[in-house]
């Protein structure tokens, strides 16, 4: 995973960017590969956990990946891992305003998040690689899923871990003014196949947490192109 710092601008802070990647990575990808698009409103699925791991707190989030994806000749588990080790510090001049993984289980496949448009597109060209192919999603060639994000303290753990949790919802988000927005796209052989905006906020955590980053709750509308 890659993160790409602006100096002089602000941009999103490392939290929520990063969250944001998460969400829309699990979410884009069991999109694709399972029925998730016919979920009922009101469906509530845990997406990846908040881990305090000594100063910093950890993302880790678990893709189920169907067997066809997988690269040629890997074998064991048909599940993998994008741990997130999340600075703690977000009051500098300096923004954080992009992040990137390549899925290298998946062939083919990265994932993309920013706060501010364009940069993910273009993140190769600079290294003399091509841009990304991009990809309007309309109602014709998209499905369309909304989603509202919470962080919950993880009851399976004797931690302060939390888990992330997204609830399918049927209404877009009405009011974005008290949010940080964060951009992603899911990507296949250099062209996008889904993406997401995820509207993150702050929120307090459950009182004696170890986690000193804030807790994030927010909306993520997601289109996937229909094959």
């Amino acid at each position: 995973m890659r993160i790409s710092r602006n100096t002089g601008d602000r941009g999103v802070i490392p939290v929520f960017l990063l969250f944001g990647m998460c969400a829309f990575a699990v979410l884009s990808v069991a999109a694709l590969s399972t029925a998730m698009g016919s979920a009922p409103v009101g469906q509530t699925f845990g997406i990846f956990r908040t881990i305090p791991q000594d100063a910093l707190t950890k993302f880790v989030a678990t893709f189920v990946v169907p067997n066809d994806w997988k690269a040629v000749g890997d074998k064991g588990s048909f599940q993998f891992q994008l741990p997130v080790i999340v600075p703690e510090v977000d009051g500098d001049d300096t923004g954080y305003s992009t992040a990137w993984h390549t899925m290298t289980e998946v062939p083919g496949m990265a994932v993309c998040c920013e706060g501010q448009d364009g940069i993910c597109l273009h993140r190769n060209e600079a290294s003399g690689g091509a841009a990304i192919a991009d990809w309007t999603p309309s109602q014709e060639d998209a499905m369309w899923l909304l989603f509202d994000l919470a962080s919950q303290p993880d009851p399976n753990s004797k931690t302060s871990a939390e888990i992330v949790t997204a609830t399918v919802t049927q209404s877009p988000p009405s009011d974005t003014g008290d949010g940080t927005a964060v951009s992603c796209q899911l990507e296949f052989n250099s062209a996008v196949i889904a993406k997401g905006t995820a509207v993150l906020r702050e929120v307090p955590r459950e009182p004696g947490s170890t986690l000193t980053t804030p807790a994030v709750a927010g909306t993520l509308t997601l289109a996937v192109k229909k094959r």
